[in-house]
């Protein structure tokens, strides 16, 4: 297991080995509170209501509120046409818990979630699977991503990409890309060889058209503007830089393509057919989240620790505002916090005596 899967083969492995008791089907559906104390929480679990009372403490760690359809439409820009990554029982009931005991959520960092560029694949028997395009697509040499006038809009390397989708208002948008580039790195479901493009076709996830200017038509965007774009970039991957969105900078080659001459992520646009994949603003998180102290306990409104409550994770609100500076930044905090909830919890009363 690599990355994230491992991640959480650990966690697991480790929780089993200390005897932890775990619960799945068993909903936390309020908070138990003695006083100013939280003391517990009532769980849903085989139909049942179940009060668990908590001696040291609870934490709140239920994974934020990307599937929240009020929250979406407070806090995330497009909220209809925005695909979340996280799974649907994430609606932010952590959270609502927590407001309604007495604490606080911050309402806005600099990004209100980990901005995540999305496509989506209709099955025929009419699931749909989600798309992640992080780095196997986007950043490598020849493809560009346009919106309805066939222009570009943005680096499409940057990692924070979905923002200049906000800002530009280019959504939904498209990746395109010509057959050269398709057969050697895939885009999006057809993976890198071009491995499922037949497939991908047939259940219309990708288009592809003989001319730009047919997919144009195919894609509903305008066909100059793509025909342009097109020629623009091919001029630029000739010279390697890219004057209109900086696209194979020096924070964006690590994702190109090294063997790739002479800018890793600049490639021509030029050998037909073409193919084109829509896209959307989507999250792999949302990042705001409730106010903690610096021993992971909720804050009320007057700034004061409700006791007994602890948040980490996607309930606590991002120390970086919503900009880690690096890939893997949501998962140390979590880690980080996590352990200080616990430390402070087994530390218990003799530390609020000392504190």
């Amino acid at each position: 297991m690599t990355m994230g899967n491992a991640l959480m083969a650990r966690l697991l492995r480790s929780a089993l080995d200390a005897g932890v008791e775990l619960w799945d089907r068993a909903a936390v559906v309020d908070l138990l509170k003695d006083g100013n104390r939280i003391t517990g929480a009532v769980i849903e679990r085989n139909g049942e209501r179940i009060e668990v009372t908590a001696n040291r403490g609870v934490v709140l760690a239920s994974g934020g509120f990307s599937a929240n359809p009020e929250m979406r439409a407070k806090f995330i820009p497009y909220p209809d046409q925005h695909v979340s990554l996280v799974p649907e029982t994430n609606t932010g009931d952590g959270l609502n818990m927590a407001m309604s005991a007495g604490g606080v959520m911050e309402e806005e960092n600099l990004c209100n979630g980990a901005w995540t560029l999305m496509s989506l694949a209709t099955h025929p028997d009419g699931t749909v699977t989600k798309f992640p395009h992080l780095f196997l697509d986007r950043p490598k040499p020849g493809c560009i991503a346009v919106n309805s006038r066939g222009e570009r809009f943005a680096d499409e390397a940057a990692l924070d990409m979905v923002k200049d989708m906000h800002a530009s208002g280019s959504v939904p948008a498209h990746l395109v890309c010509d057959h050269k580039f398709i057969k050697k790195y895939g885009l999006g479901m057809v993976k890198p060889g071009g491995m499922g493009l037949k497939k991908w076709i047939n259940q219309g996830y990708i288009v592809t058209a003989p001319t730009l200017a047919e997919l144009a038509g195919k894609i509903g965007v305008d066909a100059a503007g793509l025909e342009e774009s097109a020629r623009r970039m091919t001029r630029y991957a000739s010279d390697g830089h890219d004057p209109d969105f900086g696209k194979g900078n020096p924070k964006d080659v690590g994702m190109g393509d090294p063997d790739h001459k002479p800018n890793p992520c600049l490639g021509p646009v030029e050998t037909g057919p073409f193919y084109a994949v829509k896209v959307y603003p989507g999250d792999s998180t949302t990042t705001l989240g409730l106010r903690v102290d610096d021993r992971a306990r909720v804050m009320d409104t007057a700034g004061q620790p409700l006791k007994g409550l602890y948040a980490a994770g996607l309930d606590m609100n991002s120390l970086w505002r919503g900009v880690p500076p690096g890939n893997g930044g949501n998962n140390t905090l979590s880690l980080t916090f996590g352990y200080i909830a616990a430390l402070d919890m087994a530390q218990g009363e003799a530390h609020d005596k000392v504190a």
